[in-house]
C-alpha cells in the first residue's frame, strides 16, 4: 500500500499521523505540533532496534526519548 498521512487541526490534538504497510509489516508515526513524536514499527523480520532509534533521533531531532521493544512471537520470527 502507498504511504498514508493525515493532518489533524483539532486545537488540542493538532499534528500529522502517517502509516505505511509493507507486506506483513507496518509502521506508524504521530507527530504533534507541540513536538511530541510517537512511532510504532512492526516487522516479522529481525532488525537492529539501535538502528531504528538512531534513525528516529536524527530524523526528528529528538532530545529526549524512550523506546520499548516487544518480541511478540520469537518462535514465529525465527522461521523467517
Amino acid at each position: 500500500m502507498p504511504p498514508q498521512a493525515k493532518y489533524c487541526k483539532d486545537p488540542l490534538n493538532a499534528g500529522v499521523t502517517g502509516t505505511v504497510v509493507i507486506t506483513t509489516s507496518h509502521s506508524s508515526v504521530h507527530v504533534w505540533d507541540s513536538g511530541l513524536v510517537q512511532a510504532d514499527l512492526y516487522s516479522c523480520k529481525d532488525f537492529n532496534e539501535a538502528d531504528i532509534v538512531d534513525f528516529m533521533v536524527g530524523m526528528f531531532n529528538l532530545r529526549d526519548y524512550n523506546y520499548q521493544v516487544i518480541n511478540r512471537t520469537p518462535e514465529f520470527s525465527a522461521a523467517w
